[in-house]
């Protein structure tokens, strides 16, 4: 169990909601801790270092460098970092089982903040999240995993959201002009970001897609009434299907 009560109580009354929201069983509590910037930006370190080791880093520039993408000298794994570090506040890390939010955190942003790491708690309570972004899957395949991963808790946060801003049940996936909304919405968070903001375009792209592109596949896989799960059989194994 969580060690801040306050943690504890937020997610034990946000879970049941986000769970059945997402279409996914949720079988235990989450623990939920707070985390200071320093030991943040720790882990994500360690965590650049096992998704994009050096030569992996250094290869992948020159290749958008050739195609005139990016500068011959990015330092791309100084500036995934800076911009990883601008944007997270929690996380949710499969490894530990546990959720973990920074500690500098208003209280009133606290429960925006859980909603979406939450919904990834529930998804690993159901599916491997380790294994649908092991490397050893491929580039592509496991970029639509990620689809698939980002769009779910990017879409049941949203709806979580306006439903809470409206004060009546909302469904989002019978929304007709959803994808032209949330493609402005998502790309407009992009601008509270300056790191972000300034990315060159191929960088900022990549890191958008599976929020953006992952929310609208979702949201059409959920368009018949049914919160099917994104993972399984219906998950993409392309991101050309995605």
């Amino acid at each position: 169990m969580s060690s801040d009560p306050e943690l504890a109580v937020i997610g034990a009354e946000l879970l049941p909601r986000l769970a059945e929201r997402a279409g996914m069983d949720l079988s235990h509590p989450v623990r939920i801790e707070a985390r200071s910037r320093a030991q943040l930006l720790s882990y994500l370190r360690l965590k650049l270092d096992e998704d994009l080791p050096e030569d992996e880093a250094r290869a992948r520039r020159d290749t958008y460098a050739l195609l005139g993408l990016v500068e011959p000298d990015l330092g791309l794994r100084n500036l995934l970092l800076g911009l990883y570090t601008e944007q997270v506040a929690g996380f949710y890390d499969p490894d530990s089982t546990a959720l973990f939010v920074l500690d500098d955190q208003p209280e009133a942003a606290l429960e925006g903040l859980l909603l979406h790491e939450l919904v990834h708690a529930v998804q690993d309570q159901n599916v491997r999240l380790d294994e649908l972004v092991d490397p050893d899957r491929g580039n592509d395949a496991v970029t639509a995993a990620q689809a698939a991963i980002e769009g779910h808790a990017t879409l049941v946060m949203f709806e979580y959201l306006t439903e809470q801003a409206a004060g009546s049940p909302i469904d989002l996936s019978q929304i007709p002009d959803f994808e032209s909304q949330v493609r402005p919405a998502l790309a407009g968070v992009s601008q509270q970001f300056p790191a972000l903001a300034d990315a060159p375009r191929i960088i900022r792209e990549s890191l958008l897609f599976p929020y953006v592109e992952g929310a609208i596949f979702v949201q059409r896989l959920w368009a018949d009434g049914e919160r099917h799960s994104p993972f399984g059989p219906l998950m993409p194994g392309s991101t050309e299907q995605v």
